[in-house]
């Protein structure tokens, strides 16, 4: 009894001390730099505000809530942001933080325990008196779109500076990085401008450089305008006003309008050199205004001519002016708006909103049950999900949301994210991969990222445990996580939002992050060269590639960043049109020369002289820095050459019609001067029926005159037979988009609401004083049908096979006036969250009835989740009247067909690509259902040979694979995926992108007029559209380059170049070394020789590469120094050895270096000698950097001298690498130093000449002379890479070159000659230190060529004292030890044989006197016996 009341009180006392145990603990998630010491907001303000979040933690998970609170009233608790049973996640606010140093305390309690934090912050005065700042000025003579005219950039600011006050109202600005600014200024500036910016202790001023050169006035200009009348002008479509043109004889001259609302960007159209002409457009909002055309003389701006105009604006109508909207719900799931029309219907496009979400967008047919566009009766039925909450918002266009009462709703949770990974995919693509807590009970309605939906379980590629997990790939050239973030809505319309600021997990702390992103600094983008410019592009497409490096020690890893480049010219992009509806160009990373590279296309007859130009990192929005060629000098810029120019589409100078039977013939002259007409797209529209004619036209609709002026015509069947019956009425041109032979677009659209911007580019310029674009058709008499077509039958059918197959029947029927057989309606299919349309064919058709069916592949992104309800309009009699049926309508009169279920459907798919090259190499398939095991089926067209090509990815996602080895081709070819069953996906064809950069037909061989006819040979070997990418030499075309330029460039890695033959390889060699090859574990025996495995080399296996630190760069010489002490050395192997040598230590140094560069004779002697003066040096990232020099070439008459540019890039190898030079793979040992060297054009004496680059290679140590040899060798390498070795050799330590026998020249791989050199030069040869020097002769060229040698250091197992030609000490030639064996052995084998001669003379004398002396005695006994 007493044990167990022991045993109840140990237990109760356990308890106890639990209870009192209960821990509650504090995390920062908020003690970053920046977070913990500001400074205020906004320039002008005293105060600060912070925001800290943090963790509890419960680490006894009791439940008990959380209660805060802190020492400060100025600390405000924002409440819980995520928690779970035991943890939550907070925000303390504290506003209003004057300057100073602060500590506040956070108390978090849980029952009888508390906690707590201390936050210490600051909040700094922005220190004024040591601040400074650089501004960068822009040039808008380069490029007049340029948003941003101004960088201004502060430095010595430890904090963040967010915003600025500027005392100018004109000043724009927008930040850009880390306290950098774009500002830009509503006036336009033409001399030096100081702004103000308004600091709390006083006003800093800042001084912007002018923006424009000093222009000539130009006196020449002719002003013509559109319409020419001072009468009421009505804009013909929505932002389409009053234009004006000028004719200059200006080059580039700028023009704009004064006292205009806007600033007015009045760009050249098209022109000759002499005769250049303009276009600027007149907004509605300078109605009235007299406004002054001006432009530059020399600094200041001059009138030309006024304009005035007196503008009748067209404004957006929805329905004309609709009677009061009507609501209804006759079914639980959807609910029918209604009204009728009081005025006319002017063909405009709607936008439907449920909950916000915009659920279609469109114009006639949809929502018109009966009538003409005089007055028409209007109705149209939306559905919701059952979970919905009631009231729902419904809106139309910008009317104020009604709000709508619906029946059994039940409404549903929050849905939350769970885990999110982003990784990048090519470009700005990324793909998101997010878990969330959506079920089969609660369904995402859809995730919305960076502006794109993704409804139902479109993306889904997994359910488990009730959540579902999504990838979807965003492309974030525009846009960011920051503010839109990612929006998840469940079927009920309830939303989560998050951004980069919250937080979706707990266990442990995790944001939502970005695509990886950086500040740009416009000063660190540098060596911006073309690899060609003064380029011609008359009458063609131009392809071209930028080279540029962008210097940024911040940047880890250069190759995972992107740039895109966008053209700015008028052929490219129209003032004012969304970016996204343009093309950008992405940048490669170019290992080999360490520069990024964009290929491009210049569009053909392009503006003649700069051309302008933006680039971007991403996130692109209205804020963000384009950094546009403006802000360069005139040595980056890319030069454009022309005798024609052409940014202007077709127009049409003449309308014209006839009326033949029952057609109305229409009749359009256009004129395209430059480039010609190419087709046109026209969409012409009943003014009462609302019937619609869309036709193209093309060459084969002329009828007389050329494409650069010609008649087109096309037919409308207005009636089928001259019995039928048919409705008089005029026949508006509501659309035209007109395009020429490069690819410019002349538009009008009278009712886009967005499209005020193709203003000037209107086909119809020279009909603006006409109301309106008609043609009339007046040959049907007074006939009209009151009664519109009904529909008799309709029904729904879901193939067996494939349940997204659906089929949709129905019949219409017109008694009196019949349907018109070239007007098909349309059936819309409409969920709570999307729509669909779908135009039927005609089955079978008499004078009243039509029956249609619609056969539609249901996307797998819609309707994964909802019933599709479907409706269908757009029926026209031939009387005047239309007629359409809503879902509301159909489910009441067709009870079998009230909607259609398709649920989610999984399968193998491919849906996009990336972009592929001619070159071919690496492709991302996108798609769904994927896995690691498929394999990539490839079938290339131009060879006929089917499927032939098998490849299996290197990177895999369930919606993206990535596959490397697509073959070089400039056909299309065709891709399918299969799966370890045999379950194959579709086909999906690919049309890759051919950058033909050498043509027969154009001079765009980079060509400078002193190429002699062998280069010219060489270029027009490479004419094929395979050709790759050439180096860039940024020479002229068509003369010669004032000053050599750039680094050259070799494509990428599958990107061979072209060769000349035959290339020079290494003669076979036996193995050597002892073992042989040194052993299996150190290399194998080939019939070249030696086949060495890393860290082993050499000829006979037994040199090991050393693993060293990287060393230090040096900052004014391209050269590589390594120190490596003796205990280092017999250290190895290790990963890396420490940077510090003792002073005492015995070490040894290496140095390798760029020497000179000499001109040789037919005689191999040199002419010239360039000693390299200065470098100038820029870091590339981590592990590499670039030298640059330049060196005068005086020729030896003295009567010309040229420049030449000698580039040095360095790069570290850390581990072993596989590389890729000359069309060779390289294999790099770890720690080697790759010395890639490119020389621009040289002006030889005489072609015969050669250039011979000399380069330094020394070894020394810190012991005595008396105590080691040395020992240099030179041969070739036995390893397949066809190469020299260098090897100079102190003790058993070794520097090793490597110089390969090929180089890149003039694009092309050719043999080059490596001489050593030590016996013409006055070497140091000691046995402490020793020197060599290497030439690489390198044959004639005329742009720039590329060499490639790399240096390592070496251990090796044999002491160079036992080599033959080693170097020691003695005075006297030495013998080595294996010379003093063989005399050792030599003497002793020398005793042996006299010794053994000797012996033998010894015993065959005794045996002969033993003969003589037994013979003897013979003898006498003989004797005796006789």
């Amino acid at each position: 009894m007493k044990i167990m009341l022991f045993l109840f009180l140990l237990l109760f006392l356990n308890s106890l001390l639990l209870i009192d145990g209960q821990s509650i603990k504090i995390y920062d998630l908020s003690s970053s730099f920046d977070e913990t010491n500001k400074y205020p907001n906004s320039s002008e303000l005293l105060t600060c505000n912070f925001i800290f979040y943090f963790l509890s933690v419960d680490d006894l998970k009791t439940g008990i809530p959380f209660i805060y609170s802190s020492n400060t009233p100025l600390a405000v608790f924002k409440g819980p942001i995520i928690n779970n049973n035991s943890s939550e996640i907070n925000s303390f606010e504290f506003l209003g933080a004057e300057y100073g140093y602060y500590e506040f305390t956070i108390i978090v309690t849980a029952g009888s325990k508390s906690s707590t934090i201390v936050y210490k912050f600051s909040c700094l005065e922005i220190p004024l008196n040591s601040i400074s700042y650089s501004v960068v000025n822009s040039n808008q003579e380069f490029n007049p779109y340029n948003t941003f005219t101004w960088i201004l950039k502060f430095d010595n600011l430890n904090c963040l500076l967010n915003k600025l006050k500027f005392v100018e109202l004109d000043i724009k600005y927008s930040k850009i990085g880390r306290n950098s600014f774009a500002i830009s200024s509503s006036l336009v500036q033409t001399n030096p401008k100081s702004i103000t910016i308004d600091f709390a202790s006083r006003q800093e001023h800042i001084q912007l450089g002018s923006i424009f050169s000093n222009y000539n006035i130009n006196k020449h200009v002719n002003i013509a305008l559109y319409p020419n009348s001072n009468l009421l002008v009505e804009e013909k479509g929505i932002g389409y006003g009053p234009l004006f043109k000028i004719n200059s004889s200006s080059l580039f001259p700028y023009y704009y309008i004064h006292n205009a609302n806007f600033q007015n960007t009045i760009s050249p159209i098209y022109g000759y050199p002499g005769d250049f002409t303009f276009i600027g457009q007149i907004k509605n909002s300078d109605s009235g205004k007299e406004l002054s055309l001006k432009t530059l003389n020399g600094t200041s701006f001059v009138d030309i001519s006024t304009i005035k105009f007196k503008i009748k604006e067209k404004k957006q109508d929805s329905f004309g002016t609709p009677s009061s909207i009507g609501y209804s719900q006759t079914n639980p799931i959807f609910f029918t708006i209604s009204f009728k029309s009081i005025t006319e219907y002017k063909y405009s496009t709607n936008d439907y909103y449920l909950n916000g979400l915009k659920i279609i967008s469109s114009s006639f047919p949809f929502g018109f049950t009966n009538g003409s566009n005089e007055a028409f009766n209007y109705e149209s039925t939306f559905s919701f999900s059952p979970l919905t909450l009631s009231p729902l918002q419904f809106q139309i266009n910008s009317e104020p949301p009604k709000s709508i009462v619906t029946l059994g709703n039940s409404g549903s949770s929050f849905q939350k994210i769970l885990s999110y990974e982003i990784n990048h995919l090519f470009e700005f693509k990324y793909l998101i991969k997010i878990t969330t807590d959506a079920s089969i009970n609660n369904l995402p309605g859809y995730i919305k990222i960076n502006g794109v939906y993704y409804f139902g379980l479109e993306k889904c590629i997994s359910y488990e445990n009730n959540n579902s997990t999504f990838e979807i790939i965003v492309d974030f050239l525009f846009g960011s996580l920051d503010e839109d973030g990612i929006e998840i809505s469940d079927t009920s319309g309830k939303k989560s939002l998050y951004t980069t600021s919250s937080f979706y997990s707990i266990s442990p702390p995790l944001k939502i992050s970005n695509p990886y992103s950086f500040d740009i600094d416009i000063k660190k983008i540098q060596d911006i060269k073309f690899l060609f410019n003064n380029i011609d592009v008359k009458n063609k497409k131009r392809a071209n590639i930028m080279y540029f490096n962008y210097t940024d020690s911040n940047i880890i890893h250069v190759d995972q960043i992107t740039f895109a480049l966008h053209l700015s010219d008028r052929t490219s992009y129209i003032p004012g049109e969304p970016l996204k509806d343009n093309k950008f160009y992405y940048s490669k990373w170019n290992s080999t020369i360490k520069m990024f590279q964009i290929e491009f296309f210049i569009n053909g007859n392009s503006m003649i002289g700069i051309l302008p130009w933006f680039l971007t990192n991403g996130n692109l929005n209205e804020n963000t820095l384009q950094i546009s060629n403006s802000f360069f000098p005139l040595e980056n810029q890319l030069i454009i050459l022309n005798s024609s120019y052409d940014g202007y589409g077709p127009i049409i100078t003449l309308i014209q019609q006839k009326n033949i039977s029952n057609s109305l013939v229409v009749i359009f002259q256009i004129e395209d001067s430059i480039n010609g007409f190419s087709h046109g797209d026209f969409i012409i529209r009943g003014e009462v029926d609302n019937s619609i004619y869309k036709f193209q036209l093309t060459e084969l609709n002329r009828v007389s005159g050329t494409n650069r002026v010609g008649k087109y015509e096309h037919t409308l069947l207005i009636r089928n037979n001259n019995t039928s019956k048919c409705f008089n009425q005029t026949y508006i041109i509501s659309d035209v988009i007109l395009y020429d032979t490069h690819g410019n677009k002349a538009i009008f659209q009278e009712w886009n609401k967005d499209g005020g911007y193709y203003s000037t580019t209107n086909p119809f310029i020279n009909f603006l004083s006409i109301p309106e674009f008609k043609f009339t058709y007046d040959s049907c008499g007074d006939y009209t049908d009151l009664t519109p077509p009904e529909l008799v039958s309709f029904s729904i059918e879901k193939s067996q096979q494939n349940q997204r197959i659906i089929t949709v029947i129905f019949e219409a029927r017109d008694l009196d006036s019949g349907l018109k057989s070239n007007q098909l309606p349309t059936l819309y299919g409409i969920t709570p969250m999307q729509s669909i349309q779908s135009v039927p064919t005609i089955v079978s058709m008499n004078d009243t009835n039509v029956k249609y069916k619609s056969i539609i592949e249901i996307p797998i992104s819609f309707a994964n989740i909802s019933t599709i309800f479907f409706s269908v309009y757009g029926f026209i009699n031939n009387g005047g009247h239309f007629s359409g049926f809503s879902s509301d309508y159909i489910s009441r009169h067709f009870t079998t067909s009230t909607g259609v279920d398709i649920g989610f459907i999984r399968y193998l798919a491919i849906e996009s690509s990336s972009d592929i090259t001619s070159d071919g190499g690496e492709l991302w398939v996108i798609g769904r259902e994927f896995h690691s095991t498929h394999t990539l089926k490839v079938n290339y067209l131009d060879g006929n040979l089917g499927f032939s090509q098998f490849l299996t990815p290197i990177k895999s996602y369930s919606t993206a694979l990535l596959f490397n080895g697509i073959k070089k081709t400039n056909q299309n070819f065709i891709i399918k995926l299969i799966d370890l069953n045999g379950i194959e996906s579709n086909e999906y064809s690919i049309t890759p992108i051919v950058f033909n950069y050498y043509d027969n037909n154009n001079n765009n061989n980079n060509n400078n007029n002193n190429n002699n006819n062998n280069n010219n040979t060489n270029n027009n070997n490479s004419t094929s559209s395979e050709s790759p990418p050439p180096t860039p030499s940024s020479t002229n075309e068509n003369s010669p380059s004032p000053s050599p330029t750039l680094l050259p460039t070799n494509e990428t890695s599958s990107t061979p170049f072209p060769t000349t033959t035959p290339l020079v390889t290494n003669q076979p060699q036996q193995c050597k070394g002892t073992p042989v090859c040194g052993s299996p574990k150190n290399g194998y025996c080939t019939s070249n020789g030696c086949a060495c495995f890393s860290p082993y080399t050499g000829l006979d296996c037994l040199s090991k590469t050393m693993v060293v630190n990287q060393p230090k760069f040096n900052l004014t010489y391209p050269t590589s120094e390594i120190q490596v002490s003796l205990e280092q050395q017999q250290k190895q192997p290790s990963s890396s050895y420490s940077s510090s040598l003792d002073e005492n230590s015995v070490f040894f140094k290496t140095l390798i270096a760029v020497s000179s560069l000499r001109e040789m004779d037919i005689n191999n002697k040199p002419i010239k000698t360039f000693k390299f003066g200065k470098w100038s040096y820029s870091k590339i990232d981590s592990s590499s950097s670039r030298y640059t020099t330049t060196i005068n070439v005086k020729s030896l008459d003295s009567n010309t001298t040229t420049q030449t540019q000698v580039i040095t890039v360095l790069e570290w190898f850390q581990n072993e690498t596989t590389i890729e030079f000359a069309n060779q793979n390289i294999s790099m040992n770890p720690s080697t130093t790759k010395f890639t060297i490119s020389i621009s054009s040289y002006q030889f004496e005489n072609p015969l000449h050669n250039l011979q680059l000399v380069m330094e290679a020394s070894i020394s140590t810190t012991q005595p002379d008396d105590q080691v040899c040395s020992l240099r060798e030179y041969g070739e390498t036995s390893s397949g890479d066809n190469s020299n070795y260098l090897k100079i050799k102190v003790d058993d330590v070794s520097l090793y070159g490597r110089f390969i026998r090929r180089a890149i020249v003039d694009t092309f791989v050719k043999s080059v000659d490596n001489v050593l050199l030590d016996s013409s030069l006055n070497v140091l040869s000691n046995p402490s230190e020793l020197q060599s020097f290497i030439g690489i002769t390198i044959p004639y060229f005329t742009d720039n060529v590329i060499l490639d040698p790399d240096f390592s250091i070496l251990v090796d197992d044999n002491s160079v004292s036992d080599e033959e030609n080693a170097i020691c000490k003695n005075t006297k030639p030495s013998l080595s030890s294996t010379q003093l064996a063989g005399i050792i052995i030599g003497c002793v084998l020398f005793v042996i044989v006299i010794v053994f001669i000797t012996t033998y003379f010894i015993i065959k004398k005794r045996k002969e006197s033993k003969f003589n002396s037994e013979i003897n005695s013979k003898m006498k006994d003989l004797t005796s016996e006789k």
